[in-house]
């Protein structure tokens, strides 16, 4: 259950980087590079110390992340890292500091990035809100700390981040991952909105049937995703071959044997831990989890539709 509601975040929140950089930088971008450009973000005294008036002022010393470091979190190879982090710095998003790189505080100072800020924010409150419903105990609110966004802000890059660290494993390339990911969470989304169908399948090991889950069609999910038809096409088929993923009706569903392996079981259990781990992360900020609606600074964000 936690796993469904966080991989919807996850994905959701992916695509608004993927979408906020495209549409800043006039042309596609490999997904990879948004997610570099997250844990850099990550990594940025920018992000703590200013984010659309949520603070007052930049930082005066601009602390980053070196290139090794990315690469070693995302188990990616440096050179890719330092090609993607590179391609940032060009187009003006980050920046060379004495540490490594961050993202430069007037990127986050532009209308497009600090309501992607904004965003990241409220789909993490979105999880909260989520779980809260489905009854899921929540930490204790910390009643004499005032609210910090920028604590739930960085939460929400923790837990987009968090699948490429715990179900890399098993895939046989970030690609495949995304595809992968993006096909078993389409699959699930009428059991991620029933919370009867989300108590019922709410452990890492119970897998819902074949036929509660939804296909998705390789058009739809090349849209969803911002990537050409063919290159969705050919990671569809690869993991059709490795027994990942199945046709079914006009579309494709991950299968029963992938979603109840060992690795995807694990990846669950840890993917639920993570988020207990980040939530308590959220009580000294201020985060009201009596209420989680009145953490929202521009309200819950919409579902993916998968249309």
């Amino acid at each position: 259950m936690i796993g469904r509601i966080v991989s919807q975040m996850q994905l959701a929140s992916g695509l608004d980087v993927v979408r906020v950089l495209e549409e800043h930088l006039q042309r596609k971008i490999p997904f990879d590079r948004a997610i570099f450009l997250l844990m850099i973000l990550r990594g940025s005294s920018g992000l703590r110390a200013f984010c659309n008036g949520l603070a007052s002022t930049a930082p005066s010393v601009v602390d980053g992340i070196s290139i090794n470091a990315v690469a070693m979190s995302l188990n990616r190879p440096f050179e890719t890292v330092r090609r993607h982090v590179h391609a940032l710095i060009d187009d003006g998003i980050c920046q060379r500091v004495d540490h490594g790189v961050s993202v430069r505080s007037e990127t986050l100072a532009l209308p497009a990035f600090a309501t992607l800020l904004r965003s990241l924010h409220d789909h993490m409150v979105s999880v909260i809100e989520d779980l809260s419903q489905m009854g899921v105990p929540l930490p204790p609110n910390h009643v004499d700390r005032f609210y910090d966004p920028n604590a739930t802000i960085a939460a929400a890059i923790d837990l987009v981040l968090a699948p490429f660290d715990y179900i890399r494993e098993a895939h046989a390339s970030w690609l495949e991952l995304v595809v992968v990911h993006t096909v078993a969470t389409a699959g699930a989304r009428k059991i991620t909105r029933d919370p009867e169908l989300s108590r019922r399948y709410g452990e890492a090991d119970t897998a819902p049937p074949e036929d509660l889950r939804e296909p998705i069609a390789i058009t739809v999910l090349a849209r969803t995703l911002r990537m050409s038809y063919s290159t969705v096409r050919r990671e569809v088929e690869s993991a059709v071959a490795s027994g990942k993923l199945t046709r079914a009706g006009h579309g494709v569903l991950a299968t029963d044997a992938y979603l109840r392996s060992a690795a995807i079981v694990q990846a669950g259990a840890r993917a639920t831990a993570h988020c207990a781990h980040v939530l308590r992360r959220l009580g000294p900020g201020g985060f009201r989890f009596d209420n989680p609606t009145h953490c929202y600074l521009d309200g819950k964000p919409a579902f993916l539709t998968f249309d």
